[in-house]
Formats: C-alpha cells, sequence, structure tokens
C-alpha cells in the first residue's frame, strides 16, 4: 500500500515524461532509394510515369526502399519522386519514371510490393 504523501508513478506520467522512450526519427526516402538516377534526363529513350500510392500507416521510406531493391535486383535504370501527403485522404504518393520498354516489369513490381 502506498504510504499518504506518495502518489505512486502514475502521478508522473504525463505527456512529455514518457518514460526514457525516444520519438523515431524519420528516415530521409532519398536514402532508401540509393539506385534511383538523380533526374529523368539520365534516360536514354522514351520515358513512361507510373505511380505508387500508399496509405496513412504505410511508411512511405519502407516503400520505396523495397521498391528500389526489387528495381536493383531486375536492373531497371528509374527515377523517382515524392509528391507528399494529403490531408484528404490520407495518402501519400511516389511518381516513379522508368523506360518505357520496361513498363510492365515495373507495374508487375509495384503491385507486388503494394500486397506486402
Amino acid at each position: 500500500m502506498l504510504s499518504p504523501r506518495s502518489r505512486g508513478k502514475g502521478s508522473r506520467r504525463v505527456p512529455w515524461r514518457d518514460g526514457g522512450r525516444r520519438k523515431t526519427k524519420s528516415v530521409s526516402w532519398r536514402k532508401q532509394a540509393q539506385h534511383a538516377l538523380d533526374s529523368v534526363d539520365d534516360f536514354v529513350g522514351p520515358v513512361h510515369l507510373l505511380m505508387i500510392h500508399g496509405y496513412y500507416g504505410d511508411s512511405a521510406s519502407d516503400m520505396i526502399y523495397r521498391f528500389d531493391q526489387a528495381m536493383a535486383k531486375i536492373g531497371v535504370h528509374y527515377y523517382a519522386e515524392f509528391s507528399g501527403q494529403r490531408q484528404a485522404l490520407w495518402r501519400w504518393t511516389f511518381k516513379v519514371w522508368v523506360l518505357a520498354a520496361k513498363v510492365a516489369e515495373v507495374q508487375e513490381i509495384i503491385s507486388r510490393i503494394k500486397r506486402k
């Protein structure tokens, strides 16, 4: 039983005292896309724009990392831009440019990584 003067640990649990747990630092998505090209102008040939959508709770940096690793495995070059997060729909979007000849392969990769 607690003494009359002691309030117990619950009295110290206020929002700014989280028990020592640190906030997780956000990872820059650009660091996760190491195999991406620096510009759309680096492509030789016609390019095609594809979109990768994610919703609230999905990590954008994790999604682009999985996409980057799959693209590196098949050897296809790409350029990506993060178009940000929309408050109304609670979703984010990556715009991905690839060579027009590789669109089918890349679309299959996008659908595969979105299922995980």
